[in-house]
Order: structure tokens, then sequence, then C-alpha cells
């Protein structure tokens, strides 16, 4: 995993004046003191990924400071300082070998399915995973959706989402959402928010299975190709319950542009290689929020086509930070909380071009271009360049 270095593309609503409070906040303080940082395949970005695996083994406590990322990288530039000799034992001790790394915990995965699925979904089946990390008062779910009828169940145990997860205080919500037979498209239109609805009471009574007197809680999205669909249509009927969402090659893109769906932070990925339509239908729909001034993030690669691709560092470190920021406060029991709504002047912009990267108030490079690619005219003409 390349991590960091894509950090330039993360769009953090938070003041540089302020004080670090998130993991997110010190990488963006951690790549401005250490440029070649944010470098893919520099050295000190091959050491940084290095220690922070070994870290993660050895010194999982570490990952409790959020000031990890800068730890980690003054480390590294005292590693890389001149002169500076990895010590090595002498020959009179012998080295051990390295003990084999051991199986990370696995706390019981809770299975869950919907009752009844409406008709009206184009639904067979719902079923869900439940995972959440040991001695954590859970204040909000990460919702995980995989592409058409995908079984995502799976999901919930993989490291890299739990890592997430106990760093929001999030539980994980792990999906397979069954089509019926013949019917591929109408679990992801959902224009009457009926797949909505069903994803609400199946939260609640998952969350009521496992003990936790919490319900409605705030929700973070991760969701590909339909999934992204999916996700993108529940912030139509339930944006206030959004705190932040990743449509992963959603062929609509960020689809229509409702009430309150700008204010949720969503980072767009789309794949250049991707089918034509769908490329066309995203970036028309991310234009229309962009002129919105919604708080949207386009991620668009050209060499990358409907896969996922090395996609889940940046991925992670969005809604890191984009939950730290909407749900600066922690609520465990109850009602759940609802996102603030953020000041999009506090946020940063970037010129893929420039490479200026500055906050909004502050951003003296072409607004019209700070999504990451050119004009919609460009596009037009299947021209479609990223910085």
């Amino acid at each position: 995993m390349k991590l960091l270095c894509c950090l330039a593309l993360l769009v953090a609503c938070a003041c540089p004046c302020a004080a670090q409070n998130t993991p997110a906040e010190w990488q963006a303080k951690a790549a401005q003191k250490y440029p070649e940082l944010a470098a893919r395949d520099s050295e000190f970005n091959k050491r940084f990924v290095a220690t922070y695996t070994e870290r993660r083994s050895s010194k999982p406590a570490l990952f409790a400071n959020p000031q990890w990322p800068m730890i980690l990288a003054d480390e590294v530039a005292a590693q890389l300082a001149p002169g500076s000799v990895p010590p090595t034992p002498p020959p009179s001790q012998p080295v051990a070998p390295l003990a084999p790394l051991k199986p990370a915990p696995n706390p019981q995965l809770a299975e869950y399915e919907a009752d009844a699925t409406p008709s009206s979904s184009g639904l067979s089946a719902a079923k869900f995973r439940w995972w959440a990390p040991d001695n954590v008062k859970v204040r909000g779910v990460l919702l995980l959706i995989p592409g058409r009828d995908g079984d995502g169940r799976g999901m919930a145990s993989d490291e890299a989402w739990r890592a997430l997860a106990t760093q929001l205080q999030f539980g994980i919500v792990a999906c397979y959402l069954h089509i019926a037979k013949d019917d591929p498209f109408t679990y992801q239109g959902d224009p009457k928010g009926v797949v909505s609805d069903l994803l609400n009471k199946s939260i609640n009574a998952v969350l009521a299975q496992n003990g936790l007197t919490l319900k409605n809680p705030p929700l973070a999205f991760w969701g590909h190709s339909a999934g992204g669909n999916v996700t993108q249509q529940y912030m139509i009927h339930h944006a206030n319950r959004v705190a932040g969402a990743v449509l992963m090659r959603a062929t609509a893109g960020p689809g229509d542009l409702a009430p309150g769906k700008g204010d949720v932070p969503t980072l767009i990925f789309v794949g250049g290689k991707d089918k034509p339509d769908w490329v066309k239908s995203a970036l028309e729909y991310y234009e229309l929020g962009h002129a919105a001034h919604a708080a949207w993030t386009l991620a668009l690669n050209p060499k990358e086509g409907h896969e996922i691709g090395h996609t889940q560092a940046l991925a992670s470190a969005y809604l890191a930070a984009a939950v730290s920021l909407r749900l600066p406060t922690q609520t465990y029991s109850g009602e759940g909380a609802k996102p603030i709504k953020l000041n999009k002047q506090a946020g940063w912009l970037g010129d893929p071009d420039s490479l200026e990267v500055a906050v909004a108030g502050q951003f003296k490079g072409k607004k019209r271009k700070r999504s990451g690619c050119r004009t919609r005219q460009r596009q037009r003409r299947g021209r479609i360049i990223c910085g």
C-alpha cells in the first residue's frame, strides 16, 4: 500500500492555522515538512510505508495518537539523515529469527438478514455482516456496499477497513444486496427511497441485535459501482445522516444535486478507461455540483477502468478527515448525532497544473480547475486531462 502518496488530492476542510487533531491533518503537516513523503516511490515514501507496516504489528498502540504520521515521518527522516547507519548486532550476538506474525484478533462477526425486502426495491434479499472494535463505544457506522449483486460481507474482515472503523469509533456494516431476478437496475435507482429506508431499518436492527442502544447513527459510505449508485441515492433521501462518502466508479457519479446532498464531503473516483457513457455521466453530474459549490472532490485516473485499483488508502484518509470534521463531538447512545455543516472557505483547493495547494480563502490559482480536471469544454471534445 502506497500510504500518503496521494496526499495532495485529499480535500480536508480544516484551517491550517488550527491545531492538528486528526491523523489526516498530521499527515498533511508531515508532508509539508517532508515534501518527499508525498512523492510516489521516493525512498522516503518507501521507508515510511515499511515503517508503518512494521509498527502496525509491533506497536499498535502508537496509532491511538493522532500525531502518528508526524512521529513516523520524523523517525524516517532520522534514518535517512547523512551518516546514519542502522545498528547491527556484534557477531557474538546472533540475530534471532523473526517470530511469525500472529493473525489479528477477530471479534465475533454478527450476521443479519432483513426479514423482508419490498417488491418495489428490486431486491430479493438483503444480508449484512457487523463488526465493531473491542472496547470502543460505537458512535456511527461505516457502510460498505459492493458492485451489482456482489457479496461484500467479507469486507468486514478487511484489516484496512477495521483500522479506519477503529479510528472513527464506528462499527462496520458490510452488505450483500441480492438483486431480484432479471432486475439489475431498480435497486440502484431507488427513486422513492425504498432501498434507503431498508438500509436504515437494517442498520438499527443490527445495532440492537448487538446490544447497542444507538439509533439512527451517523454514517460513512464506501460504494463501488452499483454500490456507489445506492450511496448517492441514499444521500438524496437522507443527506443529514451522512458524514462522508466515497463513490468508487459509480456509473452515475455523484448523481442529482438534491437539498443537503452538496454538503456531504464526497470523494468521486472515476477511471478514464471506464465505459465512456459512465465517465461522461459521472463528470457531468460532478460539474453540476461543482458549479453549485458542492463539497465534492473528483479523483480521475486516466489509466484506470472500472476496477477499484490502489485507492483504499486515499479513500480511508478522506473518510477519516470528513468524519472528524463533521462529527467533532462524541455521541455513544440514544439518537445518533447529526453531522455539522462545514465552512467551505476553510477547505483546501489544489491546482492540478501548478500543484499549488492552499486553504480556499487564500487560494490564488484558477478555481475553475481546482477539481483536478480541466473545463467541461475539453471533456466534451474527449480530452480528459488531470493533474
